[in-house]
């Protein structure tokens, strides 16, 4: 039986807990932090914690929130590895806040932000198939991804870089993926314009094709004038335009 003095003393232990853990993450001690959270208790904790971290970001500048994200990340991650070691999957709020986390660094041009790293976690979460936060209120965790990715391949090419080897790895998972048609149409149509800048016309007439097939009047793929360069091209060489499979039909068309 629960008596009152029981469960008084469960909920000062449970407090205990949390401040020991507010301890570890705000002076930064990874390895107390991975140690106070080997229980469900010690992980609920780990979660309350981020939780208040959450609404500490709010109402701060960009630059703030990076910093803070930095500093309180390096932490989190800690109990993240020691999660991803285990191979034990279940819903992990902190998993998932920190793949956010790292993309918001890695878009700010922030050092801590790790296109590998965000891949790797990227990557763990869709194939867990965890959740996103209820502030997500209108995606599944692949449509994140992806737009994710998407967002930040187009901040590279502006800036003159490559954004492979991240970019071709989504595009290669999305039909595996849950992710909306105009998602896939947008991916279609950035690997044509790359394509078009490497001279590969045929695999860029393959790919602004597809985007073209997958185009809504809603979310238009808008390559027209891009596609008619490259058949151009194509009429030019004496290539014959290559054959397109129309994939449209096995997209999510939300």
């Amino acid at each position: 039986m629960t008596t009152p003095a029981r469960l008084w003393a469960e909920r000062k232990r449970n407090e205990r807990e949390q401040a020991q853990t507010r301890a570890a993450i705000e002076s930064a001690d990874a390895k107390a932090v991975t140690e106070l959270t080997t229980t469900a208790t010690g992980f609920e904790s780990l979660c309350m914690n981020l939780e208040q971290d959450l609404v500490l970001l709010s109402g701060k500048s960009l630059e703030e929130k990076a910093a803070l994200k930095s500093e309180r990340f390096k932490v989190y991650m800690a109990h993240v590895i020691e999660y991803m070691n285990q191979g034990e999957v279940y819903a992990n709020p902190v998993l998932v806040e920190m793949m956010i986390w790292c993309f918001d660094l890695l878009m700010a041009k922030h050092p801590a932000g790790n296109a590998v790293l965000f891949e790797k976690l990227a990557m763990q979460c869709v194939d867990e198939g965890q959740k996103l936060p209820a502030r997500f209120t209108s995606k599944n965790i692949a449509t994140f991804v992806a737009d994710s990715v998407m967002q930040w391949a187009l901040q590279q090419v502006k800036l003159k870089h490559s954004p492979d080897p991240l970019f071709t790895k989504v595009f290669n998972a999305l039909p595996t993926w849950t992710v909306p048609q105009a998602v896939l149409m947008k991916y279609h149509k950035l690997a044509g314009q790359l394509a078009t800048d490497k001279g590969e016309w045929e695999a860029a007439f393959v790919q602004l094709t597809k985007a073209d097939l997958l185009s809504t009047p809603k979310h238009p793929a808008k390559v027209t004038t891009l596609k008619k360069q490259v058949v151009k091209e194509l009429e030019k060489q004496g290539i014959p335009l290559p054959s397109v499979d129309n994939d449209s039909k096995e997209a999510d068309t939300e």
